[in-house]
């Protein structure tokens, strides 16, 4: 009887939104994590053709 009716809503919407925003700063951060782990396979793979080049224009020369 004593209180705000509307209070425990508002605070279900709180959480709500908190959790959303936790999700979404976890998706964020997972996603840097994939870009760096992308670009770090690109960074060696392309070491590893430069090598493999290298090594067949030294076996040309």
């Amino acid at each position: 009887m004593f209180g705000d009716p509307g209070a425990g809503t508002l605070q279900k919407k709180l959480t709500a939104w908190r959790i959303a925003e936790i999700e979404a700063v976890s998706t964020f951060f997972k996603l840097i994590e994939l870009g760096t782990s992308a670009r770090s396979e690109i960074v060696l793979e392309h070491r590893k053709r430069s090598l493999q080049l290298g090594g067949l224009q030294k076996s040309r020369l």
